[in-house]
């Protein structure tokens, strides 16, 4: 185990990807859930689930009753729905085409959280013709607002004013994956098997409920404050066992993607392949002087694997780094699944330990004052966090956007898990 300094002077320079996409399909008409009174259910639990089942589209309903009960993020009404004045802002830990993500604190229980922050000047761009906001929603919302799970990032509250589209997440104090990978340039093999064990249960959980991620990189894999990963930035996913759309972060991207044919779930293992590599050598296995260049060695070159991989990890890439996706590791089905654990790679895992959150995390993030998002890029951090653009007002309202989670994961929320 090794504990991240970020006082450290020797950072290795590690430029950060650029994520290329298409939003369009990410904005769909809403269909409001309706409750019917006759047979209400008996308690409180068996009402969250009700809400629930009947608000996911009828694909995903089949799913998740299939699971030993699902984890409920719950639709219970928000009786005081937050404001932006609920939130100190304190540090700036992120940056997107869409807005910014700022580490606030809850002035009413002193709780840390991450605010990811959509300006609707950006957003509306995106919006198919004579689309309103009561017609439209943000798919991102709608993914997290149905998902727990201990290696995906928990939504707490979502809300809007006038200008911006605000989520409520859990903050993730050991930072992200690509600072502490970029500070140690590559990492030893067990701790990349440990990461790429978690990150399988995560996109396994994600594929249960017929969602492809599409962007998996180092930048939106976070730590934990003990240091166990947590995905998060779904502004790309899917809920749909199919796509077509140009989107993702090109060193990571799958070959299909980038022949626009129509692609699932095996994207996000090619992606997994893609990190595992970086992970283990320092970077992504195919490089390029521009995005064409990167995109043709994708496509077309083969992998060149250094010489220092041992043969386990040079065989599991193998089969995560297939161009044809028929042939690439993907396991869907539980004999699939079990497979998969049983490689090699993982022979040093105890699955069971893991899921649990039991098993000691390789790195462990040095997190003196949690206030000073301390494990976070200086990039970010030192940031202004008042807006620096100016914000084009064209009245757009989405309705019901405004959601917070059940009163149960509230109150069960701890020091550990706001911090």
């Amino acid at each position: 185990m090794f504990a991240f300094d970020h006082h450290s002077q020797d950072r290795h320079f590690r430029p950060r990807t650029d994520t290329s996409s298409s939003h369009e399909e990410n904005w769909v008409p809403v269909i409001e859930p309706t409750v019917d009174l006759n047979g209400l259910p008996s308690t409180l639990e068996e009402a969250e689930d009700d809400l629930y089942l009947k608000s996911l589209p009828h694909q995903r309903k089949e799913s998740v009753l299939s699971l030993e009960r699902p984890f409920i993020s719950s639709l219970v009404p928000t009786i005081n729905p937050p404001t932006p004045d609920d939130f100190l802002p304190l540090k700036v830990l992120g940056r997107g085409s869409f807005g910014k993500v700022l580490l606030v604190k809850q002035k009413a229980t002193g709780r840390l959280f991450a605010q990811k922050q959509l300006a609707k000047s950006s957003l509306a761009i995106n919006l198919s013709p004579g689309a309103r906001g009561a017609d439209v929603r943000v798919e991102e919302k709608e993914i997290l607002e149905s998902i727990r799970h201990p290696f995906i990032v928990q939504l707490y509250y979502a809300f809007q004013d006038k200008h911006k589209l605000y989520l409520i997440l859990e903050y993730a104090s050991g930072g992200e994956l690509f600072t502490h990978l970029a500070l140690e340039k590559m990492f030893p093999e067990q701790t990349a098997v440990f990461y790429t064990a978690q990150l399988f249960l995560a996109l396994h959980h994600l594929h249960s409920l017929n969602i492809i991620y599409r962007d998996l990189k180092p930048e939106n894999v976070l730590l934990s404050q003990r240091g166990d990963i947590i995905l998060t930035d779904f502004g790309l996913s899917k809920q749909s066992a199919e796509s077509s759309t140009f989107l993702g972060t090109v060193e990571y991207m799958a070959p299909e993607i980038l022949t626009s044919d129509t692609y699932s779930f095996q994207v996000d293992y090619w992606s997994l392949g893609c990190v595992v590599f970086d992970m283990l050598t320092g970077s992504p296995p195919f490089h390029g002087s521009n995005r064409a260049k990167i995109t043709e060695n994708i496509t077309r070159a083969k992998v060149s694997y250094p010489y220092y991989l041992s043969p386990d990890a040079r065989a599991f890439l193998g089969r995560l780094l297939q161009k044809n996706p028929s042939k690439r590791s993907c396991p869907l089905t539980p004999s699939g699944v079990a497979s998969f654990q049983k490689d090699r790679f993982f022979r040093k895992i105890e699955w069971k330990l893991l899921k649990a959150r039991k098993a000691d995390p390789p790195i462990a993030p040095l997190v003196t004052d949690p206030e000073a998002a301390e494990n976070f890029a200086d990039e970010f951090t030192k940031m202004a966090i008042k807006d620096d653009e100016a914000f084009i007002d064209g009245g757009l309202q989405f309705g019901g956007f405004t959601w917070q989670a059940s009163h149960s994961l509230l109150n069960s929320l701890t020091p550990d898990l706001s911090v």
